[in-house]
C-alpha cells in the first residue's frame, strides 16, 4: 500500500441553509454542499482524459436484468448500435461536466421519464448546485433554543478533503490501443 496515489482531490465546504425553528419545538436547514477542486494536492489534472467502462449502458443492463426475453433482446440491440462499453472523456467531464451519451439523448425526449441529457457522477448536484435535503433536528420541550447538536452549533463553514479513485501504480500499459 505505499505506492497509493489520490490523483483528484477537492475540499467539500458545507453551509446550513434556511435554517427555521418550528412551532412544533423543531429545527430544520438545509445542506448545501460545494466542492472546489484542490491543484496543489491534486496529482492531475481535470483535462487528463480517461478510459472507463461507460456507466449508461452498465445501469441500462442492470435495470432489465429482470425483463422478458424480447424486452432484454430489443435493449441489447439498442445498446449495440448506439452505445459503446467504454468511455474517453476528460475527468473533468466524467465527474462535474457531463458528457452527451446517446442513449440519455433518446430517453430524455420523454418528459416523464425525467432523465439527464448528460451523464457525470456529480453532474447537476455539484460545484455550484446545493444537493438540498432538509433536516429536522428535535428540541427538548423545556427549551426552544438550546440544543445539543454538533452539527448545528458548529462553524458554518468547514473545508474537508475529498479524494475520488484510490488506485495503485504498477506500470505504464496499453490496452486495444488505449
Amino acid at each position: 500500500m505505499a505506492n497509493i496515489c489520490f490523483y483528484f482531490r477537492f475540499k467539500e465546504i458545507k453551509d446550513k441553509l434556511n435554517i427555521t425553528w418550528n412551532e412544533n419545538k423543531t429545527v430544520s436547514f438545509m445542506f448545501k454542499k460545494t466542492y472546489y477542486f484542490d491543484v496543489e494536492r491534486s496529482v492531475r489534472q481535470l483535462n487528463d482524459s480517461i478510459c472507463t467502462i461507460n456507466a449508461v449502458p452498465l445501469t441500462v443492463s442492470y435495470k432489465s436484468k429482470n425483463f422478458g426475453f424480447w424486452s432484454k433482446k430489443m435493449i441489447s440491440l439498442g445498446l449495440s448500435s448506439i452505445s459503446s462499453v467504454y468511455v474517453k472523456k476528460t475527468a473533468g467531464e466524467i465527474l462535474f461536466d457531463g458528457y452527451e451519451e446517446p442513449i440519455l439523448s433518446t430517453l430524455s425526449n420523454f418528459p416523464m421519464l425525467n432523465v439527464e441529457d448528460k451523464f457525470g457522477i456529480f453532474y447537476g448536484v455539484s460545484i455550484s448546485h446545493p444537493k438540498n435535503s432538509t433536516n429536522i433536528l428535535y428540541a427538548r420541550p423545556e427549551s426552544n433554543v438550546t440544543l445539543n447538536v454538533p452539527s448545528l452549533l458548529r462553524a458554518p463553514r468547514k473545508e474537508v478533503l475529498t479524494s475520488f479513485w484510490q488506485l495503485t501504480w504498477r506500470h505504464e500499459a496499453e490496452k486495444r490501443g488505449v
